[in-house]
């Protein structure tokens, strides 16, 4: 079990990550993997790290020369803040966190843009940037939504971006089970107890799956696994 310590600079991963996919979000996902470090000298730690230095910066100068620009990185903060993992939530990262941080982000871009004049060759080259990106930005959301087109789509997502989360590899399992596929399902569930042999729902869908498959004595040999890791976790 990690310590506090830990956790912390988890939040400092999971903050550079957050980031990251604010700015180039390639590798959305429904379930993301954050590696918890015990020392700070990682680049995610130190970028998370660097990140709350340039926003404390940013609120301090703002509140002195921009108040539309405090206003918006304070927006950003503070609705970061209950989402930070400061107090541990169910996910370090999650891309719904982030609803309520995006409107603060507009605002800064709004604010940019606000900036420079039409009427100068900068500023017809920062409003084609702008609108190049907010296209781009349209194209991916349209592109994001095959991905929610069902469980199994979705899933094999997360397994693309994130093959070393057990959760992942299991909800793909458990999907492809659900939608008549038990051969495929059994590869994701076996590779789920190789990434976690205690995940103990695994054995389950894996006895499922083998049923379907006809293999009754490998079924048998995971239901009783199921049923005794279940008892050594006191029962489900």
């Amino acid at each position: 079990q990690a310590s506090y310590g830990g956790l912390f600079l988890g939040c400092l991963s999971a903050l550079a990550f957050n980031a990251l996919n604010i700015i180039w979000p390639l590798s959305l996902e429904p379930l993301y993997v954050v590696q918890l470090h015990q020392t700070p000298w990682h680049a995610s730690v130190l970028a998370g790290a660097l990140i709350c230095l340039v926003a404390v910066v940013f609120l301090v100068l703002s509140w002195r020369y921009s108040r539309k620009v405090f206003f918006a990185v304070a927006w950003v903060v503070l609705m970061y803040l209950p989402i930070s993992n400061l107090y541990p939530l169910a996910y370090l990262m999650s891309d719904r966190y982030l609803y309520l941080v995006m409107p603060g982000v507009a605002m800064l871009f709004a604010i940019i843009l606000d900036t420079f004049s039409l009427e100068s060759s900068t500023g017809k080259i920062v409003a084609t940037m702008a609108v190049l990106i907010l296209v781009s930005c349209a194209w991916l959301t349209f592109k994001q939504n095959d991905v929610w087109q069902n469980d199994v789509t979705l899933y094999m997502q997360a397994v693309q971006v994130s093959p070393e989360s057990a959760d992942a590899q299991y909800m793909l399992g458990s999907s492809l089970l659900e939608a008549g596929s038990p051969g495929l399902a059994k590869v994701h569930l076996k590779k789920t107890l190789s990434l976690n042999p205690f995940f103990i729902e695994a054995y389950k869908s894996l006895a499922e799956a083998e049923q379907r498959l006809g293999n009754g004595a490998a079924a048998m040999d995971y239901y009783r696994k199921f049923i005794r890791y279940s008892q050594l976790q006191g029962g489900r």
